[in-house]
């Protein structure tokens, strides 16, 4: 094939990669108008996290194998505060009752963006019985803490 043939087809192609752009750019969309209005829109928002991840963690590495382990290691002393918050209000520790709510203070205060004592600071989950145990141990922190003042 010789060079202007070569050079013809190319100029062809681009020609109607051309074609093709102005075809997209030139749709007539007003015929979708009243579809369009029963439409609810929402900004496409990124998704926020309620961690604090360690510093220098990028998308890749927050959604990698090593992310999902420090999620799950921060949920696991999450369940051991609890799990202690409530035994020693169920036995009446108030002592160490106050200790650990000190460590989980600086625990909540370290790895969590928000730190309104709120169950969405905490948590994401749909699992009412989980939600029910947390919205209940923040609540004894909530109340310890302002005692404290």
């Amino acid at each position: 094939m010789s060079k202007t043939v070569k050079g013809a087809n190319a100029q062809n192609q681009k020609n109607a990669n051309a074609s093709q752009e102005s075809k997209v750019v030139n749709l007539n969309l007003e015929k979708f108008e009243k579809s369009l209005e029963s439409v609810s829109l929402k900004e496409k928002k990124t998704r926020e996290t309620i961690y604090n991840y360690p510093e220098g963690w990028g998308k890749e590495k927050i959604n990698s194998e090593e992310g999902k382990k420090f999620r799950n290691s921060l949920r696991n002393q999450m369940k051991r505060f609890s799990n202690n918050v409530f035994y020693y209000a169920k036995i009446k520790e108030n002592d160490k009752l106050i200790a650990e709510i000190d460590a989980f203070n600086a625990f909540y205060l370290k790895n969590f963006r928000i730190n309104d004592y709120s169950l969405d600071s905490i948590t994401q989950s749909k699992d009412d019985a989980k939600s029910r145990d947390l919205s209940l141990m923040m609540d004894i922190i909530k109340e310890v803490n302002a005692s404290k003042k």
